[in-house]
C-alpha cells in the first residue's frame, strides 16, 4: 500500500490538473520515504549507486538498499551492527564497503564483517576506497607513500575518474596524484588557497566553484554566477548536482548535457536537507532528517496545492471530487469546478493525529482514512477518531462477514458500526519489523492476505471471528 499511495498521489494530481483552481504551479514530482517504509532510521547521512543499479543509503541505524520500488533496511534487529554509516563505496567484487565511526565495514550481500583497520591492510586497498579513512590517511599510506607522511593538517582527498587519489595540502601547496605510484605537483599561484571536499568524495568546492582532476591537472569544471544565480559547466567531468550555500539557504541544479537546471524544492517542506545525489536514471536522491526522498526530474508535470501540506493519501469521492488525506491539514476535500476547499480537521494535538495512505470507502458511504494513533472515519461533515493506540495503514472490508479489517501491529476486526472492536488477530513479529503491515485483502474464501517488512502472511479463515 505504500507504493500504491504514491501511485495515488501521483493520479491525484493529474486529476486536479482539471480542476479550477486558483492556486496552483507546477513542479516535479517526488515520493519520501521513512521508516514505515523500510528506512533503517529517518536520518539519512551517506548515499552509493553500485555498479548493478542499486542505491545504497546510510542512515542513523544502518544500511538501507533502494532498488528502484522498495526499501531494505540491514540493521541491528537482522544481526547487523545498526551503527551511523557516513561513507559507502563499492569494492571491486561488488561488495558494499562503509565506515561507521572509526569502524569500516564490508558486506557481501548477505553477511557483515569489520575490516582491520591496519596500514597493512589499507595500503593493500586501491585508492578509490581511501576516502573512508581520509582522516587517518598519512598515517595508514605514509610508509608507502613517504610523500605523504607529513601532511598538513586540513588536507583535501578526492577521487579522479580513473581511481587514484588526489590530495591537496593547502598549507604547503601541493597536489599528490597516487595511483601506482606517488606524483607530486605544485598549485598554481592562482589556485583557491582553501576548499572542502563534496560529500562523493569526486570534486573540490572551492570558492562556490567545483574543481577536479581533468587531462589538464585540477581545473575548475562548474561555476556558480552570483549576478543570474545560476550555475554553468565548463567541462565534460561537472557534477551531475551543483550545490551552492550562501549561508541563508541552500541552492541545486542537477546536469541536462551541457547545462544546468534549478532544482525546485520549495514543494519539499523539509527541516534539514543534507545531500541530493543525482543517479544514472536522472532519480535524485535527497537526503534528509525526515527520510529518504527521491524526485523525478524527467517525469510528468503535476500540479501542486500549496495550502495542503503534505497529502499522503488521495480517495475519489464517486462525484468527481477528491478526498486528500493530509499530514497537516486533515482530510480536504477538492471539488470540480470549485476554487475553494472543503477541510475535515482533525482533533486536536497534531503530534498525535496524522493522516496515513490507508484509506477505504465504507459500505454507507463512509470514509476511513488511516491514521497515527487509529483510523479516521469521515461521515457527516466530521472526521471521527477511532482510537486504536498505534499507526493504521492498512484497510479492508469484508463483505461476506460484514466487518472491517484495520492492522498496525496486529489486525482489528471492527464492527461495521466503527464503535467497538470484535476481535484481534496476532501477527509474527518477524512480518512487522517496527513498520506494522502495509497492505491487507480478504479473498473470496474468506481468508487474509496480508503484507509487511517481513514478507507476505496468509491466514485461514477464522470461523468464529467478529460476528
Amino acid at each position: 500500500m505504500r507504493f500504491l499511495s504514491s501511485y495515488c498521489v501521483a493520479l491525484l494530481f493529474l486529476m486536479l490538473a482539471s480542476l479550477q483552481l486558483d492556486a496552483q504551479r507546477f513542479y516535479k514530482p517526488y515520493h519520501l520515504f521513512t521508516i514505515r517504509d523500510g528506512l533503517a532510521k529517518q536520518r539519512v547521512r551517506a548515499f552509493l549507486e553500485d555498479s548493478r543499479g542499486y542505491i545504497w543509503i546510510g542512515t542513523n541505524g544502518g544500511l538501507t538498499r533502494f532498488d528502484g520500488r522498495s526499501l531494505q533496511a540491514y540493521t541491528s534487529q537482522q544481526g547487523f551492527t545498526g551503527k551511523p554509516v557516513y561513507s559507502i563505496l563499492e569494492a571491486p567484487d561488488s561488495a558494499i564497503w562503509y565506515r561507521s565511526g572509526k569502524f569500516v565495514y564490508r558486506f557481501d550481500g548477505s553477511t557483515e564483517s569489520e575490516l582491520p583497520v591496519t596500514a597493512e591492510f589499507w595500503q593493500a586497498q586501491p585508492p578509490y576506497l581511501w576516502p573512508l579513512i581520509t582522516l587517518n590517511i598519512a598515517s595508514m599510506l605514509g610508509a608507502r607513500f613517504p610523500e605523504i607522511d607529513t601532511l598538513s593538517e586540513g588536507y583535501a582527498h578526492i577521487t579522479d575518474t580513473a581511481g587514484a587519489a588526489i590530495i591537496i595540502d593547502w598549507q604547503k601547496r601541493l597536489c599528490y596524484r597516487i595511483l601506482d605510484h606517488c606524483t607530486t605537483t605544485a598549485l598554481p599561484p592562482d589556485f583557491p588557497r582553501s576548499g572542502i571536499t563534496d560529500p562523493m568524495q569526486k570534486f573540490l568546492i572551492c570558492q562556490d566553484n567545483y574543481y577536479t582532476w581533468t587531462e589538464k591537472g585540477l581545473q575548475c569544471v562548474a561555476m556558480y554566477l552570483p549576478g543570474s544565480d545560476s550555475a554553468i559547466v565548463l567541462h565534460r567531468l561537472a557534477p551531475a548536482i551543483f550545490h551552492y550555500y550562501d549561508f541563508t539557504k541552500k541552492k541545486y541544479w542537477y546536469r541536462d548535457g551541457s547545462t544546468y537546471r534549478r532544482i525546485d524544492l520549495s514543494s519539499l517542506h523539509f527541516n534539514r536537507l543534507d545531500r541530493i545525489v543525482l543517479d544514472r536514471q536522472r532519480r535524485i536522491h535527497i537526503a534528509t532528517d525526515e527520510g529518504y526522498a527521491v524526485m523525478y526530474p524527467d517525469g510528468p508535470e503535476h500540479v501542486e496545492l500549496p495550502q495542503v501540506d503534505y497529502p499522503w493519501s488521495v480517495q475519489p469521492d464517486g462525484k468527481g471530487g477528491v478526498y486528500i488525506g493530509s499530514r497537516l491539514n486533515g482530510i480536504v476535500l477538492l471539488s470540480p469546478g470549485k476554487a475553494q476547499q472543503v477541510r475535515y480537521p482533525l482533533p486536536p494535538n497534531e503530534s498525535e493525529h496524522q493522516v496515513f495512505p490507508g484509506k477505504l470507502h465504507g459500505p454507507d458511504g463512509a470514509l476511513l482514512f488511516g491514521g497515527y494513533k487509529g483510523f479516521y472515519h469521515l461521515e457527516g461533515g466530521k472526521a471521527e477518531l477511532f482510537h486504536l493506540g498505534e499507526p493504521i495503514e492498512a484497510l479492508c472490508w469484508d463483505a461476506a462477514r460484514q466487518r472491517y479489517l484495520v492492522a498496525g501491529q496486529q489486525i482489528y476486526c471492527v464492527n461495521p458500526s466503527l464503535d467497538k472492536v470484535l476481535q484481534t488477530i496476532s501477527l509474527p513479529p518477524k512480518l512487522l519489523q517496527e513498520a506494522g503491515l502495509s497492505d491487507l485483502d480478504v479473498a473470496a474464501d474468506g481468508s487474509i492476505w496480508a503484507t509487511g517488512r517481513g514478507g507476505i502472511l496468509h491466514l485461514q479463515p477464522i470461523q468464529r471471528c467478529c460476528y
